[in-house]
């Protein structure tokens, strides 16, 4: 009985690494559905009160799910504040959006029987492409378009002194070195948000399934062996959903701030 059940669990976390990008896709939008889901019922309070009321707010004495978000969002807002600041949290409805989709969906794939969506450069591309669009958008929205293309220019951008100079001179012949090279390497990070997270949760999701493969001899002990390999997996999880919010923070904060602030 025992064998039998390691084999099943070993076939099916092979055939999640075997699993097609269909799949992969179909489980990101299963997560993100749920996500909104459970965020409708944790909230229906508030939305049936139709104001935000002190009392609504105040957690209960039993765990709700209500009290679950409204911790995990309490907690992200206060880190959200910590790189963006205060006065930036009308960007923590995105952020956070970002760091829930691909957190779950990197833990959903820890179960057995469901793919990993991130492992697919396709649901990664698509969330860095919108990632890419929102931060460009705001940057545009906040200094106008011709200023942000100028801020690709270095310090030429910012040089205040009106008429011909010497160094005026030296920082806009840099600027035309300067500029190819921002645009280039800001057109990159759709290509490094996604191989960041595809190749660690790809890696984190093949050594699980090498250490089945090694266990399968002691089978009776492959669950207490494959433990921390599971604990292992969900900070690896964590750690990259949160790597790749960091860098979206990073990026929103580069695109809107102004030239003092630097």
């Amino acid at each position: 009985m025992a064998a039998d059940h390691y084999n099943y669990f070993s076939t099916l976390i092979k055939g999640v690494e075997q699993a097609s990008d269909y799949q992969k896709i179909a489980t990101a939008g299963l997560v993100a559905i749920l996500l909104l889901c459970f965020g409708a019922l944790a909230t229906r309070k508030i939305r049936a009160a139709g104001k935000i009321d002190d009392r609504i707010l105040v957690p209960e004495e039993r765990i709700n799910l209500f009290g679950f978000f409204d911790m995990l969002i309490e907690g992200f807002i206060k880190f959200h504040d910590s790189v963006l600041g205060k006065e930036r949290r009308k960007y923590v409805s995105f952020s956070a959006t970002v760091f829930f989709l691909l957190f779950f969906s990197n833990i959903l794939g820890l179960v057995p029987g469901f793919p990993a969506a991130t492992t697919t450069v396709w649901v990664n591309v698509a969330v860095a492409i919108v990632v890419f669009i929102y931060f460009n958008y705001l940057g545009i929205k906040e200094h106008g378009l011709g200023n942000y293309i100028l801020h690709f220019c270095g310090p030429a951008a910012s040089y205040k002194e009106k008429g011909f100079s010497a160094v005026k001179l030296i920082l806009w012949s840099v600027a035309f070195l300067i500029f190819p090279v921002e645009i280039i390497s800001t057109i990159a990070r759709v290509l490094t948000l996604n191989l960041r997270l595809y190749w660690n949760i790809t890696a984190d999701h093949l050594v699980l399934g090498v250490f089945t493969d090694l266990t399968s001899g002691v089978q009776f002990l492959s669950p207490i062996v494959l433990l921390p390999f599971y604990a292992l997996g969900t900070i690896v999880s964590f750690m990259q959903s949160f790597v790749y919010t960091v860098l979206t923070m990073i990026y929103i904060l580069l695109a809107v701030q102004h030239q003092e602030e630097h």
